[in-house]
């Protein structure tokens, strides 16, 4: 923190706050050691630690060009593009969604996040300059920026390409990882980024599955990482994988087994409940829709595990919905599932349920989804 830059919550610059909490701290150790009272004497000790806190915070990160020129922050409506930045982060779109939109796909974004995205594209390409300057400073905030622009932060891929190369570990990964973002117009990084996964870069395999369909050389690279890792890289892997689409449904029997594996062990005289293995579950479900029609083999399963598991409480609630998405975005090739998602469409849940997991909601965006085609 740069003394006389910044101010504290309480409004007092750094500077101020130092000098009134170092009098405190020496009064309070003159009480303790004139009175005796020796609890106090080390509580002022303790409380020097605080005293001094300002002068080794870090100093903020300063968004500059490639030629060192302080670079001014866009505002939309007042709001910094960095605060935009931050509200999109928390979420993000969901396996089966292809980088889309709520239209058409489902994506757990909630709705502040889509205004956040809105905003951040309304500042459009003039909010690239200050990502890559943020990208130059390893802020992974930026990140959340490219993901925002999507194929509007396409002019940023020169010099996230050269960042990729940096020595710095920080800014490599965060270019590595915001490249991906940019979607099919980063083609241009599927090389390099094939090289860094290569030698082990998770990143750079979940970039490539957000790059999508122009990653598909990638394909083979990273079928052999899914295979050779463990989780949680395993699902991330099969996640990359699914947002390529169906180019690389040779995936679907290993991925169909890691669920079955996952439920299973889930079962009485499994492990029982265990976090580890509901989520992987779940994001594997999830990863089998980006296959669309050629994961329609899985349909069965998939509906006996929407039979069996229910809806008996929270964790079979989200795995629920999570089955009944799937089922929806592989398409025409899922219409045996179409009797038990009109049953689901029947079924009477609480409102409190319906409006949290919207499963009679999902059940009938995926008989639409189904029958569109």
């Amino acid at each position: 923190m740069v003394f006389g830059a910044s101010r504290t919550t309480s409004g007092r610059s750094p500077r101020v706050s130092f000098f009134i909490q170092s009098r405190s701290c020496f009064g309070l150790f003159l009480y303790g050691w004139r009175c005796r009272h020796w609890l106090f004497v080390v509580l002022s000790f303790t409380a020097v630690s605080g005293c001094v806190a300002p002068s080794s915070s870090p100093r903020p990160c300063v968004a500059r060009s490639q030629d060192g020129t302080p670079i001014v922050e866009p505002l939309f409506e007042w709001v910094p593009l960095s605060k935009l930045c931050l509200e999109v982060m928390g979420g993000g779109v969901r396996a089966g969604s292809g980088g889309g939109g709520p239209e058409g796909h489902f994506d757990d974004r909630s709705p502040e996040q889509w205004d956040a995205i809105r905003r951040v594209r309304r500042i459009g390409t003039d909010a690239v300059p200050f990502l890559l300057g943020q990208v130059r400073c390893g802020n992974r905030s930026a990140v959340w920026g490219f993901d925002a622009l999507r194929d509007l932060g396409r002019s940023g891929v020169p010099e996230l390409l050269s960042l990729m190369r940096s020595s710095n570990a920080e800014v490599s990964l965060t270019a590595t990882w915001a490249v991906g973002f940019i979607g099919p117009d980063a083609y241009p990084a599927v090389p390099l980024l094939a090289e860094r996964l290569l030698a082990g870069d998770f990143i750079a395999g979940v970039s490539l599955g957000n790059i999508g369909p122009a990653a598909a050389e990638a394909i083979p690279l990273l079928i052999d990482a899914y295979k050779a890792a463990e989780e949680p890289y395993r699902r991330g892997y099969a996640i990359a994988l699914s947002k390529i689409g169906p180019q690389a449904a040779e995936v679907v029997p290993s991925l169909l087994l890691d669920i079955w594996t996952a439920d299973n062990a889930l079962k009485p005289g499994g492990r029982g409940w265990d976090r580890e293995a509901v989520w992987t579950r779940q994001r594997l479900v999830e990863a089998l829709g980006g296959f669309r029609g050629e994961a329609s083999g899985a349909v069965a399963y998939l509906i006996k595990l929407l039979e069996e598991r229910g809806f008996n409480n929270l964790t079979d609630l989200h795995f629920a919905r999570a089955v009944i998405r799937t089922i929806g975005e592989i398409g025409p090739g899922a219409r045996e599932a179409l009797p038990l998602l009109e049953q689901i469409l029947q079924r009477e849940f609480s409102d409190a349920v319906e409006n949290h997991f919207g499963i009679r909601e999902a059940a009938a965006m995926s008989i639409e989804m189904i029958l569109r085609g």
